[in-house]
């Protein structure tokens, strides 16, 4: 990544990128609301000319910086246009039709038999950002059993409180298989499943720049009951806030797109990317994600809608920095951000098959 270096305000502009579409659509509505106003009011008094709209080169000047701000909204809108459309087709605040609960028949409790097809299994990933609140490990916990999630990913989360979590007899019961990360840095990772895991194993001498972040735990296969098997990767990447996390964050990033293409494509299993990537679908990291990785990310069948500041109840004015991105191999079926648990990321919830054959 050739800016990872770059001004860090770059990256926090980019990652605010998207909502110049709100901005711009709003200023365009505004501006042809007050020429129609002028044209209006000048019917009525007759030529005379009213205010700021004096003669048409200003209101041919003011129709082009309209055009200009409506084409930057549409340059910020392409990565999210799945989103907007998702959010267009259906009434703001009802489930999209692929989003809903699962049926008995595609339940946890068969989600590792094949599908319909005989082709398909599938699997419901809960992620979330759980830093270091306590106060929200009940609230995650009553979020994973009411959606039914097979895996929970945690991409930043306190050790003490990810030790609680894992610990509690009925996150043991029900969540049997568990991995918390413990690396160098204060920030933990942790992933509960209801299937085995088992940490990928690189023998390659030139994986020593990964190790710091895709060894140790980070890059888990988790193997279903039929004997398929999927890779799960967590990431998080720091909040471009500084010039030193702007440049870290987009290093992690690019060690994550060379991890993906040299290591964990070539086991020939399906990947699962999924974490913290503190970058919005307009943001640099994410675009970088979506042009050089291979993989396609879950937003794709998502609403408009963000998963931090949590408390903001407003989907569309929360920035979506939570990301699940997959093989070509796996197929999302859903994406919905969650309510509120009391940490300042909300939980996503991303649903999606992979092929039964097993390996």
């Amino acid at each position: 990544m050739s800016t990872a270096n770059g001004p860090w305000i770059i990256g926090l502009i980019a990652n605010l990128s998207y909502l110049v579409v709100l901005a711009s659509l709003a200023t365009l509505g505004f501006a042809l609301l007050c020429i129609i106003i002028a044209r209006i009011r000048r019917a009525l008094v007759g030529t005379q000319k009213i205010g700021i709209w004096k003669g048409r080169p200003n209101r041919v000047g003011t129709v082009l910086w309209c055009l200009v701000l409506l084409a930057a909204g549409a340059w910020a809108a392409l990565p999210v246009a799945p989103m907007i459309k998702n959010s267009v087709v259906t009434p703001f605040g009802q489930s999209l039709g692929r989003n809903h609960p699962p049926t008995s028949s595609s339940s946890s409790a068969s989600a590792g038999n094949p599908s319909a097809t005989g082709r398909r299994e599938s699997v419901r990933l809960l992620l979330c950002n759980l830093g270091d609140r306590y106060e929200a490990l009940t609230p995650l916990w009553e979020a994973a059993q009411r959606e039914r999630a097979d895996v929970i990913l945690l991409a930043e989360v306190n050790p003490p409180v990810a030790s609680a979590f894992v610990s509690r007899p009925e996150v043991e019961d029900e969540y049997p298989f568990a991995e918390v990360v413990r690396r160098e840095m204060s920030w933990h990772m942790a992933v509960l499943s209801r299937w085995p895991l088992r940490p990928i194993q690189f023998n390659q001498t030139d994986f020593e720049h990964f190790k710091h972040l895709f060894a140790y735990r980070r890059s888990l296969y988790v193997d279903l009951p039929s004997g398929s098997r999927f890779l799960l990767a967590g990431i998080h990447a720091p909040s471009p806030r500084s010039a030193e996390t702007w440049a870290m964050g987009n290093e992690t990033v690019s060690l994550l797109i060379q991890c993906t293409l040299q290591y964990l494509l070539p086991t020939g299993f399906p990947v699962i990317v999924a974490g913290d990537f503190n970058s919005t679908p307009s943001g640099y990291r994410y675009r970088a994600m979506k042009q050089e990785s291979d993989l396609h990310s879950a937003d794709d069948v998502a609403r408009l809608s963000g998963t931090w500041p949590a408390g903001l109840p407003i989907g569309p004015l929360r920035l979506m920095l939570d990301h699940v991105w997959g093989s070509n191999d796996v197929r999302f079926e859903s994406c919905r951000v969650l309510e509120d648990i009391g940490s300042d990321h909300r939980p996503i919830l991303v649903g999606f098959t992979i092929p039964a054959n097993p390996h």
